[in-house]
Order: C-alpha cells, then structure tokens, then sequence
C-alpha cells in the first residue's frame, strides 16, 4: 500500500511540474538514472537540456531522440541503440547510398552519403561493411579518416567529432583542410585505441560483434599512420575535383 501511494505522489508531482526538462521529471519521479532506464524503450523522447552523465541507457531503444542542447557521458551511451529512427533507410535506399560512397565524385559526397546510412541505419555490421570496404579501396586521405571517425563518434556519441568531420567534408577540396589533418589523425587513434581498451559486448541484437570492432580498427590503423603524404598529393590534385 506504501508503495502504491508512493507511486501515485510522484505520478502526481510529475503531472503538475513546470519544468517539461527529461531530467527534471526523472527527479521529480522518484526514478533511479544509474538503474531505471537500461532496456527501456525511449525512441522520440526529446532530452533536450538535460544533463544525461549519470545515466545508464544500456540496451535502451534511443532511435530517433532529441539532443539538443544535452549533456551526457559516453559511457551512459556506450550500448543503446541509437540512429535517427526504424526504416528511416530502407534496402533500395541502403543500395543507392552504397553506390554514392563508393563512386568517383568528389570526396564530400561520398562523405555525406555514407554520414546518411550511419544517422539512419545505425553502426552495425550494414555499415561496418561498408565502411571496411572503403578503407580497403582508397588511397585518398579525408574520406577513410573522416567516415571511420563519423562511424566511431556516432558509435561513442561523440558530437564534437562529428561535427568536425561535418565540418571538413563542408570545405570539401579546399588546402585549408590538410591543415586539420593532425587533428583527423588524433581523433582516428584515439577512437581506434578506445576500441582496444574496453570491453566490448553487443548493445542490441545484431550489433557489432568484437571482432568486427577490431577489424575496422585495425584498417583505421594503417590508414591514419599513412595518411599524411597522401593527404600532400590531394591538396595537390583533389579527387573528384
């Protein structure tokens, strides 16, 4: 009885809260973050300025949820299933993308084609694929640099290196960008050498598997280590330009 009444106060105190604030409900709720929310089906709830860092959001459906202006830790990400939405990305849709990544245009477009598939289709083995055939068939520089690390930052949540990457294919074949390339580098070991270091399970079904992780890694490796001379000769002849 104890526990009913409880539960009706908080129900009650969350209906009459001003703040609309994710975050702020849950502390009105009683709810526990670190507990509470693993394997919770979340899809389209909007977290918008809330501060998610104590959360724990393992195997919890978050396709299709709002961001912006949020805070949160990796590690309360690191297994739910995240993407713009189910089916935003169908087949026919996965096969054009595919074709657009792995044409002769301009690096940018290719870029943003595969940036599609990662926000819509997820990181999974669909992408992984694809994202290993790319880094098993360029010599360019910017492209394999920039889609593993969209592919591991989308993985992480890391926005900050998306928005990088975002940022870099947007410049396209201007020199300014081999300017930036230490810092595309240092992103791909550092995601590469994350991967490494901890322990990888599968966040939903059919995600990625450990060795599929340390395969991209691997080839992410000998792509970053070489790419610096390759970049010289882009900046020099820009591909698809």
């Amino acid at each position: 009885m104890k526990t009913n009444e409880s539960q009706v106060t908080a129900f009650s105190t969350v209906l009459g809260a001003k703040s609309d604030v994710f975050t702020d409900l849950v502390e009105l709720s009683g709810l526990r973050p670190a507990i509470d929310f693993q394997h919770s089906r979340l899809s389209g709830v909007d977290f918008a300025e809330s501060d998610l860092s104590g959360f724990k959001f393992d195997y919890a459906d978050l396709r299709g949820v709002k961001w912006e202006n949020r805070s949160s830790d990796p590690v309360s990400l690191r297994y739910s299933l995240r993407g713009n939405g189910a089916d935003e990305v169908r087949g026919s849709d996965f096969a054009a993308l595919y074709a657009k990544v792995m044409s002769k245009t301009s690096w940018a477009e290719r870029f943003f084609a595969f940036k599609i598939l990662v926000d819509n289709w997820g990181e999974n083995s669909d992408t992984a694929e694809v994202l290993q055939e790319l880094l098993a068939k360029t010599r360019e520089t910017y492209l394999p640099l920039c889609s593993f690390i969209y592919f591991s930052a989308s993985y992480l949540d890391d926005n900050e290196a998306k928005t990088w990457c975002v940022s870099m294919a947007n410049a396209g074949s201007s020199q300014a960008n081999i300017f930036r390339l230490r810092k595309l580098r240092q992103l791909a070991k550092q995601n590469a050498k994350y991967f490494e270091s901890v322990e990888l399970r599968p966040r939903y079904p059919n995600d990625l598997t450990e060795s599929e992780i340390r395969s991209l890694r691997n080839a992410m490796l000998r792509v970053a280590d070489s790419s610096y001379e390759v970049a010289q000769d882009e900046a020099r002849y820009p591909p698809g330009s």
